[in-house]
């Protein structure tokens, strides 16, 4: 995030369904130290995760499963950014 913020640019975090504590936690701190315009913390399920994934935004960084990835990587043929994918995949 230090290369977001230095670069001038606005975040927005849309954390995993699957981490509800987690998740509730970035909410509800995130406002306390940063402004709206500089990072944000978006909560849902995966259809949030979807429309997000369709906005257009000049960069993307994901990190999920294979089935998600690929639903990102068709949106993002869609509207051309640079999107960069931090592959988690579970061996279990």
């Amino acid at each position: 995030m230090a290369g977001v913020f230095a670069a001038g640019n606005t975040a927005m975090l849309k954390p995993s369904e699957l981490t509800p504590h987690t998740s509730a936690l970035l909410a509800e701190l995130v406002p306390r130290y940063f402004a709206a315009d500089e990072l944000s913390v978006v909560l849902g399920d995966a259809s949030v995760g979807q429309a997000f994934s369709a906005l257009p935004f000049d960069h993307l960084v994901f990190t999920g499963s294979t089935a998600v990835g690929k639903h990102v990587t068709v949106q993002r043929q869609r509207i051309w950014c640079l999107l960069r994918w931090n592959w988690v995949e579970s061996r279990w």
